[in-house]
């Protein structure tokens, strides 16, 4: 739930573990495999059994948690876990120096136990620890400000969970409140419910690092058992006030914002918007053309080395490269030497773009609008008919490329309007639940 600012370097997890890293580039080049549960309610029994157990936590946390970071831990944990219908879950991720961002800490806090899993040394068995655990439906997860956590679930441990409430939902139903209204944090929801004051300090920290700094134990913590004892009170509260319908319509609103889905090309689309903003000055047509194939290796650099695309190569030394066009190794690096130790093997591949489309360029002729210089992918003109037609009576072998291109996009996107439909059917069936 929590985001970082900028901190001095630290050697990236994704370096360290070979299966994180390998689980981060399939991700960044697009290889999702989101699973959604067949069956999202909980039965009647059960979601009365947990209401009405009545259990408190008390003000102040008085217990050490539990770190896990190896296969042993999570076996154990699995076993403990058994024996609790509802737990409080929050996630700390870190951005500023991965391509999509990842999971660094998961919080789970139970009624006797507060559990922090770190997800880096052991990740293919967290994950699948996670994976069976979120899609327990008899098991409720207890949120507060869900949103980001239900988008991390998708991009790392690829589910949609099941049987999940967030505590933010169920407080502005108890208020009256309209979805769209502002959400409390979880501290003032703390002072309402609880009557107590916590002090979560600077939420701004680098969760990568190892091991963890005690200020950000307890703040972790904090977030999953704070977020359990608030539900907790609340539903106390409403089992008095004879509101405990609530909770269950919580549940199901929270179940739809989970159903949000994680939209990772936004990466792509985000990069490609500001690089363009900041090309201005270039001097012709083919300048631009060349700046957005960089701009295209770039990032595709930067899935490959799960970095943002301006820690591989920044905008500005983008243009310097586009400007000057070196030929040479040794020219190249004087452009790039400032980012020489993060390209390492890939400056090869940069010089061949540099002196290959550059001499692409020099000879292709646009089928759109006639003009050498440029690729028709990246013609600025609108497209003729004739032009084209006039191109592919001279290279038949493009026309049957672009036509298999065309025919795989139309079934890609039949199937994504079929998938959709789908989605959306069950959204309304969620509803009448």
């Amino acid at each position: 739930m929590a985001k970082e600012r900028s901190l001095p370097a630290i050697n990236p997890p994704q370096n360290l573990y070979q299966d994180l890293m390998e689980d981060r580039v399939r991700k960044n080049l697009g290889g999702f495999r989101i699973d959604i549960p067949d069956y999202n309610k909980m039965e009647e029994e059960e979601i009365l059994e947990i209401i009405y157990n009545q259990h408190l936590l008390e003000k102040t946390i008085n217990r050490k948690p539990l770190i896990i970071d190896d296969e042993v831990g999570l076996q154990n944990l699995k076993q403990k876990l058994l024996a609790y219908d509802e737990m409080g879950v929050d996630f700390e991720g870190h951005d500023s120096h991965s391509f999509l961002g990842m999971t660094s800490l998961v919080q789970i806090s139970v009624l006797k136990k507060d559990i922090i899993i770190d997800p880096f040394p052991n990740f293919s068995n967290v994950r699948k620890f996670l994976r069976d655990l979120f899609m327990d439906k008899s098991k409720l997860k207890i949120f507060c400000g869900g949103n980001n956590d239900f988008k991390w679930m998708q991009r790392d441990i690829e589910i949609m969970p099941a049987s999940v409430l967030d505590i933010q939902v169920l407080h502005k139903l108890v208020q009256g409140e309209s979805v769209k209204s502002e959400p409390v944090g979880l501290s003032k929801l703390v002072d309402i419910y609880m009557g107590t004051n916590i002090s979560k300090g600077e939420a701004c920290r680098d969760w990568r690092r190892r091991p963890l700094p005690d200020e950000l134990v307890k703040y972790a913590q904090s977030d999953s058992y704070y977020t359990l004892a608030v539900f907790l009170e609340m539903k106390k509260m409403l089992i008095k006030q004879n509101r405990e319908h609530l909770v269950v319509k919580a549940m199901l609103q929270t179940l739809e914002i989970s159903r949000e889905l994680y939209k990772w090309r936004d990466q792509d689309q985000k990069y490609f918007k500001a690089a363009l903003k900041e090309a201005g000055g270039l001097r012709n047509e083919s300048q631009n053309h060349l700046f957005s194939i960089v701009c295209h290796w770039n990032i595709t650099t930067a899935k490959l080395l799960d970095l943002k695309p301006n820690l591989v190569l920044p905008t500005t030394v983008i243009k310097s490269l586009v400007l000057q066009q070196p030929s040479t190794m040794q020219g190249l690096k004087s452009v790039v030497s400032s980012q020489l130790t993060t390209l390492g093997g890939f400056v090869k591949g940069l010089l061949r773009v540099m002196t290959e489309c550059t001499a692409f360029f020099e000879h292709t002729i646009c089928r759109r609008c006639g003009v050498s210089g440029h690729a028709a992918g990246m013609c600025l003109q609108k497209k003729s008919k004739a032009g084209k037609d006039n191109y592919y009576d001279k290279h038949p072998l493009q026309k049957i490329a672009d036509t298999h291109k065309h025919n795989v996009n139309y079934r890609h996107n039949k199937n994504a309007r079929k998938k959709a439909s789908q989605q959306e059917e069950l959204f309304l069936l969620l509803k009448k639940l």
